[in-house]
């Protein structure tokens, strides 16, 4: 019969709580919250402590990358939209061209009349 008092008494008390613990839990757990709610003013801080840095960070790299595109470091060889010219016939083209420059600049009113009749 003890047994089964016990045992009874057992299923029933499954936890025991210290006497006196539900007396100071709610000023225990308001303080922790407390502690918790109150804000860390060290980042913030920090962060506008770095700010400068930050930002002289990012227009180093937006230079950089501004003459690598300026400079067109990324390209390797001509682009398929404008074909190459062989180099004589670039040397041949700016020949002619200096060639009839100095024609014209030799002329003289005359001859530069006679010129634009003809045309």
């Amino acid at each position: 019969m003890e047994q089964t008092t016990n045992s009874a008494k057992a299923k029933q008390e499954l936890f025991s709580v210290p006497k006196g613990y539900f007396n100071n839990l709610t000023p225990a757990v308001m303080q922790k919250i407390d502690a918790q709610n109150e804000p860390k003013a060290l980042p913030k801080r920090k962060f506008l402590l770095l700010r400068p840095v930050y930002m002289v960070a990012a227009s180093v790299l937006v230079a950089i990358g501004g003459l690598a595109v300026y400079m067109d470091v990324f390209n390797n060889g001509p682009s398929p939209a404008t074909p190459s010219m062989p180099t004589s016939a670039a040397t041949n083209i700016a020949g002619t061209y200096k060639d009839a420059v100095a024609d014209y600049a030799m002329m003289d009113n005359e001859d530069i009349y006679v010129h634009y009749s003809e045309i």
